[in-house]
């Protein structure tokens, strides 16, 4: 549950974050604060560090570049890769307002 949970878990927690305009990995770090749970521990002060008890051990995560990398961007050439796919399906995902090529 503190993964996945909907609304407070892990990742609902970080994607929320990185849908806000300045949504930072110490913003991520301090809703961590606020999430109840007997497996998440975060050491005192602002190091941007969490540990989470996995059933094989403690696993230590640094939040840095957390928020960008959750961010769902795509690369520049992407789209328009897709849009000239010669997958009648590929290339109407990404051709709203144009037919698909024959």
């Amino acid at each position: 549950r503190l993964l996945e949970a909907r609304p407070g878990g892990l990742l609902d927690l970080i994607d929320e974050e990185g849908r806000l305009p300045r949504g930072s990995d110490e913003g991520f770090v301090e809703k961590l604060r606020f999430v109840e749970s007997s497996y998440l521990t975060l050491p005192p002060g602002r190091n941007g560090k969490f540990t989470v008890a996995h059933y094989a051990g403690n696993v230590t995560y640094s939040v840095e570049g957390f928020c960008e990398r959750n961010r769902d961007t795509l690369p520049a050439d992407f789209v328009p890769a897709c849009q000239e796919s010669s997958s009648m399906f590929v290339s109407s995902l990404f051709n709203h307002d144009r037919q698909p090529p024959p």
